[in-house]
């Protein structure tokens, strides 16, 4: 309560004197009393006080409705009302400027006490939430994709400057309008839809981008980048998500050299890939990687720290190609213990970061890249003599640990995708990893597969294949999963890279 400050507007002096003592014992600062609509306004940009008492009726032309709709509208500053009766007329009015409370006179005090508590607590909260709607806004704008934020129901809220020039048009065409109905993405060869409305798959993963594909607005084919990203983390009032757009006309253009550039560092990419049937520190190792198209944006490692510890991820890299591609193997050397990088994951060369600590620090170092690539990542720490495994994760879904006997656990890692949110607000988890035991590691390429019929792969299949080959070897397991995978998809085209990450203590 302590500095919070509230501008009285009434034109009875002494009723006024008696809201402000009122008000001080309280232990509020009065900014000020005013008497009229055109000082309120006057004092409210002059002060800006966090609240304001506005008498509804007021002397002269302007009363404290029409007052109030100003000082919102210019100031954002919130109101609660005075008034002597509830005519309907002005109630209607009242409403229209969204008040924090309404004070009947005449005056008392538990109701005064009780109103401006009540409006004072919605005024931080409307605030907080004003702030991070700029704050959000600010980024969308600010990113070098075109974007576009849509309602659950498909409702356009919002068009960044990019995505006015990917679509030549301004924002005011597409505001309000509905993008099921306003434009189309498709994939290039299998002419296969994306429903932005209707699709659950989409809804019910962190993201789904890929390239190949063609935004078709007005008659105007475009090829594009895209990926969708639920955005309800960020404000839990607002169930939406957020298109972004990156027009590859240019790139496609160049595709036969740019074709050369990608092969190589496809190539590097897969030379740093876990070697099959490979044991480390006491853990078998097999998986196997598809990528949708050139390059891939993920990757996957089990490394040793020192003599007591071991490391391991899997991360997918938002996007395809070159940049994830890219994107991926900077990640490669910063998760090395090996390197001058491996200061990311050891302090002073010897004892390792916990898992909740490198995914923030790797987070501070890709939120102020200009370069906009985001990702997903579980990073386990792995104590070799114990078994004790600690891990975290940013958004990815969730590892599956089965253990000797059959039963199979859920590590439920919750956080957000690093490199656009400040805050990941990680969990970090424990459990023991014993002999016998499996660690199976994937992106959502996997579950999200589709077949002829539209139906995800899904984790309840995944978990079935692994149940039924439990007493297999993992290399049995993985093959067939892997062969699996390419029947269950068929003809259709990969929207997304794909990998399984299986491990299992000796």
């Amino acid at each position: 309560m302590a500095n919070e400050q509230i501008l009285i507007v009434e034109d009875d002096f002494i009723f006024a004197q008696t809201v402000k003592e009122y008000l001080l014992s309280f232990g509020y600062e009065v900014t000020g009393i005013v008497s009229t609509g055109e000082q309120a306004i006057k004092k409210a940009k002059q002060l800006g006080p966090d609240l304001i008492i506005m008498d509804i009726h007021l002397e002269g032309d302007m009363d404290g409705i029409d007052a109030a709709t100003i000082i919102m509208e210019k100031c954002g500053i919130p109101v609660v009302y005075l008034t002597a009766y509830a005519d309907q007329n002005f109630l209607d009015r009242a409403k229209q400027t969204d008040p924090l409370g309404y004070i009947v006179k005449p005056l008392q005090e538990t109701t005064l006490k009780t109103t401006i508590e009540l409006a004072m607590y919605k005024a931080k909260k409307e605030k907080k939430l004003r702030q991070n709607k700029t704050w959000l806004t600010s980024i969308l704008q600010s990113m070098g994709e075109g974007v576009v934020v849509f309602t659950g129901n498909g409702e356009i809220v919002f068009c960044n400057n990019g995505a006015e020039e990917i679509l030549q048009t301004k924002k005011h065409n597409i505001l309000g309008k509905n993008i099921k109905n306003l434009l189309t993405i498709f994939h290039h060869h299998t002419h296969v839809k994306v429903d932005l409305t209707s699709d659950c798959r989409i809804f019910e993963c962190n993201k789904i981008s890929g390239e190949n594909y063609i935004l078709d607005y007005k008659e105007k084919q475009i090829p594009v980048d895209f990926s969708i990203i639920p955005v309800k983390m960020v404000d839990p009032t607002f169930e939406g998500y957020i298109l972004a757009l990156q027009d590859i006309t240019d790139r496609k253009k160049f595709g036969k050299e740019l074709q050369k550039e990608i092969d190589s560092a496809y190539e590097m990419q897969k030379s740093i890939l876990p070697e099959n049937d490979k044991v480390i520190a006491g853990i078998h190792l097999y998986s196997f990687l598809q990528p949708c198209t050139f390059g891939a944006g993920d990757l996957y490692n089990f490394f040793t720290i020192n003599d007591d510890y071991a490391g391991f991820y899997v991360l997918d890299v938002m996007g395809h190609g070159i940049p994830a591609t890219i994107t991926s193997l900077i990640l490669y050397r910063l998760l090395t213990p090996h390197k001058k990088e491996g200061e990311l994951l050891i302090k002073n060369g010897k004892e390792p970061y916990p898992p909740s600590k490198v995914l923030d620090e790797l987070n501070k170092q890709f939120h102020h890249e200009k370069n906009n690539q985001y990702f997903t990542i579980i990073y386990g720490l792995y104590e070799i003599k114990t078994g004790k495994v600690k891990a975290a994760g940013g958004g990815h879904n969730f590892p599956i640990l089965q253990k000797a006997n059959g039963d199979i656990q859920i590590i439920r890692t919750e956080g957000s995708i690093l490199g656009f949110f400040i805050d990941l607000g990680l969990t970090e988890v424990e459990f023991t990893f014993e002999k016998g035991d499996r660690l199976f590691l994937y992106t959502d390429g996997l579950i999200d597969c589709l077949n002829g019929n539209n139906e995800l792969f899904s984790q309840k299949r995944l978990i079935s294949v692994i149940n039924e080959y439990k007493s297999e070897s993992l290399k049995i397991l993985t093959s067939s999963l892997e062969s699996g995978i390419l029947r269950w998809r068929g003809k259709n085209q990969l929207d997304d890279d794909i990998s399984f990450f299986a491990l299992e203590k000796n």
